[in-house]
């Protein structure tokens, strides 16, 4: 089961990078910009993923 802490990082860092692909997709025209969505969730949610075990607060 994922931790809450990553689940909001995977959801605040999809939400970003629409926000952001919309931005530049409105700039260039370029269909290819909304793959930053995935990548934004998935580098939102890291450092929850990667910091240490004995780093845990009241999960």
């Amino acid at each position: 089961m994922m931790q809450t802490a990553a689940k909001q990082g995977l959801i605040i860092g999809f939400v970003t990078g629409l926000l952001v692909a919309v931005g530049f997709y409105l700039l260039t025209k370029n269909p290819w910009v909304f793959l930053l969505a995935p990548f934004a969730a998935l580098m939102g949610m890291a450092p929850q993923l990667l910091r240490p075990a004995d780093d845990d607060e009241d999960d």
